[in-house]
């Protein structure tokens, strides 16, 4: 559901947690609820960035340039924090996401920024599979989004199939971040 929809459902009592946005998980704290876990306990994806097979093929460059800001923003706000804070606030204003000047600022304040050059390389670099199913080596991306879908095969929301065909079907896809560096230089 929408994060504003979950954010309503948790607080009326039909779910028992939430995962949500950082400026939802704070308004929330702010109403008395106690935070579980959260990115700061050791998530290292800021986003997951999503193209079809069709824009990789027709639109790559343009993909590639999207990815390439992207991190290059990262790095930018890194230094930047006071400015990060206005946007955050202006993009939960106009996604109608619960949030306060004051919310922005602290989620900036203690939002881990991963620098371009550890975001292309968890892309590219190749380690075990954990759970050593996959046949391959695997990116290090790959192997942070597997931490999550493994969560929610054990929850029973999805199955080791869903995990397999994920995989064996190439769906995450380390040519762009391999382009960026590429262009970066970090080769």
């Amino acid at each position: 559901m929408d994060v504003s929809g979950a954010k309503s459902a948790f607080l009326g009592g039909q779910a028992d947690g939430i995962g949500c946005w950082n400026t939802i998980a704070l308004s929330i704290e702010d109403e008395g609820c106690v935070k579980a876990a959260s990115a700061a306990d050791g998530s290292i994806l800021a986003s997951g960035m999503v193209a079809t097979d069709k824009a990789l093929e027709n639109k790559f460059d343009e993909v590639k340039i999207f990815f390439e800001v992207f991190v290059k923003a990262q790095d930018y706000f890194a230094e930047h924090r006071d400015e990060y804070a206005a946007y955050m606030y202006e993009t939960c204003v106009e996604e109608g996401v619960s949030c306060t000047e004051d919310t922005a600022e602290r989620l900036i304040e203690t939002y881990a920024y991963l620098p371009s050059e550890t975001v292309i390389s968890n892309a590219c670099n190749e380690i075990e599979d954990g759970k050593g199913t996959a046949g391959r080596m695997i990116s290090q991306t790959e192997a942070d989004l597997l931490v999550m879908l493994d969560f929610f095969i054990e929850q029973g929301s999805y199955t080791e199939e869903n995990r397999s065909y994920i995989l064996d079907n190439g769906c995450v896809d380390s040519s762009i971040a391999e382009a960026a560096a590429a262009d970066f230089g970090l080769n």
